[in-house]
């Protein structure tokens, strides 16, 4: 999904569907409010007393009472169950299919009246007039099958496109300048609705055990593992009341005979928790809460650097991600562009290791653009690129 717009014009949320092979346009201040995504009913609460068995799969309620008029079910399991977060479903939005050209839509992004649209099955990017949807041209990357994300960077004359290939391990770059003309926005129109919104909610005060509706914020201390400093109590609360409890376990917050807890940087000198299986207990295992806590790159979570790794978190410096410690190894073989669609002919060259791929091709002069050469340079690769001139 992609917000896009020109200043003093009414923005559009444009949606690349895959699975419907269509683009959407949608005006994201359209739309009624229809009810709670949360389930209401206590029927579809396990943790009620008054839970009916079967109602709920996965965190997904749709038997019973849990079932809606709108033939829609509901969800009991939510990423903040905290009553200060509202889960809604909305209706009656303005929308419009702006187009199904794209066989598999996988990335998007938008850029002075047009939108890019990536085909996750060519490896080929769609360029949609945002007025009419009208294709006004395509081109390959030369990455094949598992382009996923697309995203621009805008300058006041140039702006440059970035694309991911998830199989082939590439990005790449299309340099093009600022069209003459914007087409303007489509216009989409909300359906007749007037239904009367539902502002029912759940019991949130309940009293099935502690943290049964506490807002989700996970402690650092939940992928540390502080054993070998000497932790031997953690913090536990219940019905508000902080307590020591003897036999400190991994995941738990470590304090002193004082009841103080260890500080972020005391936390920082423990090891990383390896119990990975261990379910049950207090701090027992939960990927997401790893996640949650700050942890991109941890025993208990899938290593993003893979044979590049090992992984480090840089939150313990102040800054957000992680790097890879042998992301200079990291080179992919020679890649190829082919020229774009929209006759105004081209040429492709393709050097280094790094696949640096420069094109020049362009849309059609009879298109919106603007007669203008729209795509001036493309560099593909694993690692940095140099030598591509931008």
């Amino acid at each position: 999904m992609v917000i896009g717009g020109e200043a003093g014009q009414p923005s559009l949320l444009y949606i690349a569907d895959p699975g419907q092979g269509r683009v959407l346009a949608v005006d994201p201040k359209s739309g009624q409010f229809s009810r709670s995504a949360l389930c209401v009913p206590a029927e579809c609460f396990p943790a009620h007393d008054e839970y009916v068995e079967g109602t709920c799969v996965d965190g997904y309620c749709s038997k019973g009472a849990c079932m809606n008029e709108d033939g829609y079910g509901c969800h009991h399991i939510i990423t903040e169950t905290a009553d200060s977060f509202e889960y809604e479903l909305w209706n009656c939005t303005a929308q419009l299919v702006l187009s199904t050209e794209v066989p598999r839509p996988s990335g998007i992004a938008y850029a002075w009246g047009h939108v890019f649209v990536g085909d996750f099955d060519s490896g080929k990017i769609f360029i949609l007039n945002r007025q009419t949807g009208a294709l006004v041209q395509e081109f390959d990357t030369g990455t094949g099958s598992g382009l996923v994300g697309l995203d621009i960077v805008a300058g006041t004359t140039t702006a440059n496109l970035y694309f991911v290939n998830m199989k082939s391990n590439q990005t790449g770059v299309v340099q093009f300048p600022k069209p003459s003309t914007v087409p303007e926005p489509a216009t989409v129109v909300a359906p007749a609705c007037n239904a009367q919104g539902n502002t029912s909610r759940p019991r949130f005060y309940e009293t099935h055990g502690p943290g049964y509706n506490d807002p989700m914020i996970i402690h650092p201390a939940f992928g540390k593992d502080c054993t070998s400093k000497g932790a031997t109590r953690y913090v536990r609360t219940e019905n508000g009341v902080q307590e020591l409890v003897d036999g400190y376990q991994p995941g738990t917050v470590p304090a002193n005979d004082q009841g103080e807890e260890w500080t972020r940087s005391e936390l920082m000198e423990c090891d990383m928790r390896t119990d990975c299986e261990r379910y049950t207990g207090p701090g027992a295992m939960n990927a997401d809460a790893i996640l949650m806590a700050g942890y991109l790159c941890h025993p208990c979570v899938p290593d993003p650097c893979g044979e590049y790794g090992p992984c480090s978190d840089l939150f313990h410096l102040g800054k957000p991600g992680f790097s890879c410690a042998n992301a200079d190894a990291y080179v992919v073989s020679t890649a190829t562009t082919t020229q774009a669609d929209g006759g105004d002919g081209g040429s492709t060259t393709t050097t280094g290791d790094n696949a640096n791929t420069t094109v020049s091709t362009g849309m059609s002069g009879a298109s919106s653009v603007g007669g203008v050469v729209a795509l001036a340079l493309v560099c593909v690769c694993g690692g940095s690129c140099s030598g591509s001139g931008l």
